[in-house]
């Protein structure tokens, strides 16, 4: 089959002359992403004509009347292993009506009228512009599928997956606020079994004074983060036990605290913590921190001051028993710090 596919026969011939190792992967490459393009648009065709086929009824959402076929159009999709072309009926009302157009083998797969990128590569985008600055994602995503598109538009994607998360968020915060929690996350079962650790704490993080623009003194503003993890011990190749998160679910917020703890709480319901046997929480000494910890954790979870500030009141008792920074004082505190961390 592939030695009959006139549009193979290039790639048949780069695999042949390959030389070097790295030649023969990336001509193997090449050849399997041709084929996979050949396969997926056969199987839209054939998908399409079916649908054409043995798809119901359509009828005009204005005058009621029979959707008529008027054949098969062409469509095309830049996917991650290069440009899809297709063909799939299009039904019209008889009467014209305004907008009665529809495309059934569309909907099914679950694509936009005027949609020129798969989902799948604009995740790839994504995924790569959270990394890196925009620029470098667009040229990462050519090296690494042969797909060009413009850091433009995928500062756009991103700007619309945002939108589209922080639309879902808000619907899931006014279903918790009125009473309807959601549902746990699917956690394998031993997962579900460890402890779960919970956390808060505040960063600065530098801001732009106008959108759009880099002119301006930067301004730093506090964003408030939120943790959940799972905690589990695990055995070094040399026999050391550590603790390793397994599972970590982070929120953060640009607001007050009251905004954190909906979204935090939110996010500990899909993690099962009412179904979890141990939790911990583990923050600095704020009292913003810990008044959230006492309005919606205290009754679950174990409160405890993390080791870097528990340490600085141990260093502060230290001055002040020992009158200031003299040599008694810094051999108690490290021996109760290291009594803080071991236990």
């Amino acid at each position: 089959y592939i030695k009959e596919e006139p549009s193979l026969n290039k790639f048949n011939n780069e695999v042949e002359n390959a030389i070097t190792l790295k030649d023969l992967v990336l001509a193997g490459l090449g050849l399997g992403i041709a084929i996979a393009v050949l396969i997926v648009e056969h199987i839209l065709m054939q998908r399409a004509e079916l649908v054409a086929k043995t798809g119901p009824d359509y009828f005009c959402p204005k005058c009621g009347a029979l959707l008529n076929s008027k054949g098969f159009l062409p469509r095309m999709m830049k996917t991650i292993i290069g440009d899809i072309h297709w063909k799939r009926q299009i039904r019209r009302c008889p009467n014209a009506c305004k907008n009665s157009h529809i495309t059934p083998f569309d909907d099914e797969l679950g694509i936009t009228p005027y949609q020129k990128h798969s989902s799948e590569l604009k995740q790839m985008a994504i995924i790569l512009a959270v990394f890196v600055p925009y620029n470098i994602a667009s040229s990462l995503l050519k090296t690494i599928t042969g797909i060009e598109i413009c850091p433009k538009t995928i500062w756009n994607w991103v700007q619309w997956a945002g939108r589209q998360v922080m639309e879902k968020l808000q619907v899931e915060l006014e279903n918790l606020e009125n009473g309807h929690k959601p549902e746990q996350e699917n956690i394998e079962p031993e997962i579900s079994l460890l402890p779960m650790l919970i956390g808060g704490d505040g960063v600065l993080v530098p801001f732009r004074p106008k959108n759009g623009t880099a002119e301006g003194k930067r301004e730093w503003k506090e964003v408030k983060v939120g943790i959940i993890s799972r905690i589990m011990k695990k055995t070094t190749k040399k026999g050391k036990e550590i603790s390793v998160t397994v599972r970590r679910r982070l929120t953060a917020v640009l607001g007050d605290i009251t905004e954190l703890q909906s979204r935090l709480w939110l996010d500990s319901l899909k993690e099962g913590i009412l179904n979890a046997e141990t939790i911990v929480w583990l923050s600095d000494g704020g009292r913003g921190f810990w008044g959230l910890f006492k309005k919606i954790y205290s009754k679950c979870a174990q409160g405890i001051l993390d080791f870097y500030h528990a340490a600085q009141n141990l260093w502060k008792g230290a001055k002040a028993m020992f009158d200031g920074r003299t040599k008694n004082a810094r051999e108690w505190f490290e021996e109760a710090r290291r009594n803080l961390r071991t236990g």
